[in-house]
């Protein structure tokens, strides 16, 4: 080949998308930059870590009794937060946890009554006037307009208080979260608490992934990123299937093992390590994906569920590049995955609702809000 028509061929297929980012020396300076605080928090770990007579274990925690514990805590979450030892979600927990915890110390011991006392009173007067006794009280929004009003400033002042503390602790970063996105700072720190503290809690897990990528799909759909909101979609009824064989793990580990060897899991007895194609295969052979009929044509559940399947496969370039080169998904492509997964999501279902949000609060003393 000349070198002219290398020239011609080069330039009749040169990408037809151009990249999101550049490469220029101000890129990979700033990447090395990120990369380098990598470097940096895993020596201030090393220095934070107190090593053990159990060899190997994680970082030890510094000592409850050691008067700077609290301080100590907040910069070993920023050290791993910073060595992506942990996520986004975790650090907001293990930052937040110490703070909250002088913050509601400072609060029981009445530090804030200056801001709180006034307001405090005029809700005991309310209260007397309206003939509630000691022992009673009204559950949050129950309350006469103006004693919920009040009651809302009594928050805001203990969150103002909360956010002068994380300032306090160099939590600048959570401060401002807090203060201009508190409903994320809240579902980072309920997130944070349940990957700590639920881990062993799969089924719920799982169905949170599924309201993720649900959400993730419709948004990325939004911004014309189809090729995201399918390899979404698609996740979104590995989870469903998922979630419905753990619904009934001994048939479904019962039926895994009998499939066929090219379907058949490599660890039958471990659900989770399944893949899509084998939990399709055990949804099938368990009847959980049953033929249905239309006013035109009678369709099999699990070929349907097939077809999602290779539509999310096409996050692989390697298998993109030989079954479709050239080609990007689009938005008929789109609602074509949309409506294959509302139909997954019909014969399978959720086996259970999206959990609610969890918000810590405090409530005032003497007032607690009934279980």
């Amino acid at each position: 080949m000349s070198d002219i028509d290398r020239e011609v061929r080069r330039m009749l297929l040169r990408p037809l998308q151009r990249g999101v980012r550049s490469v220029g020396a101000d890129a990979v300076s700033s990447a090395l930059g990120r990369v380098d605080n990598w470097a940096l928090a895993e020596s201030l770990l090393t220095s934070l870590r107190k090593l053990d007579s159990t060899k190997g274990n994680a970082d030890v925690l510094p000592d409850r009794d050691d008067p700077e514990y609290d301080q100590k805590m907040v910069a070993l979450a920023q050290a791993l937060f910073e060595a992506r030892r942990i996520t986004t979600a975790e650090y907001v927990f293990y930052a937040v946890h110490p703070v909250e915890r002088i913050h509601e110390e400072r609060w029981l011991n009445e530090e804030y009554q200056g801001e709180l006392g006034p307001i405090s009173r005029e809700m005991d007067r309310i209260e007397r006037r309206e003939g509630l006794q000691s022992d009673e009280y009204w559950r949050v929004g129950e309350g006469p307009p103006e004693y919920e009003k009040l009651n809302e400033e009594y928050r805001r002042v203990l969150d103002a208080k909360l956010i002068e503390l994380l300032h306090e602790f160099g939590l600048d970063d959570l401060a401002g979260l807090k203060q201009n996105k508190p409903d994320k700072f809240d579902e980072l720190r309920e997130r944070g608490r349940r990957a700590v503290h639920h881990t062993d809690e799969t089924v719920p897990a799982i169905r949170d992934f599924i309201a993720c990528y649900e959400q993730n799909a419709q948004r990325a759909a939004e911004a014309g990123a189809f090729a995201a909101a399918i390899t979404s979609l698609g996740a979104g009824m590995e989870a469903l299937l998922l979630l419905r064989c753990l619904k009934s793990p001994v048939k479904a580990v019962r039926l895994a093992k009998a499939l066929p060897r090219r379907s058949r899991p490599r660890h039958a007895e471990d659900i989770l390590s399944w893949s899509l194609d084998s939990l399709i295969a055990v949804c099938e052979a368990a009847e959980w994906l049953p033929s249905f009929d239309s006013s035109i044509a009678e369709y099999n559940s699990a070929s349907l569920a097939h077809q999602l399947r290779v539509m999310r496969n096409y996050v692989h370039p390697g298998r993109l590049v030989r079954s479709r080169p050239w080609v990007e998904p689009d938005e008929s492509e789109y609602e074509d995955a949309v409506a294959l997964y509302t139909v997954m999501l019909a014969l399978v279902g959720r086996s259970g609702r999206r959990p609610r949000k969890s918000r810590l609060r405090l409530q005032r003393k003497g007032h607690s809000e009934k279980q």
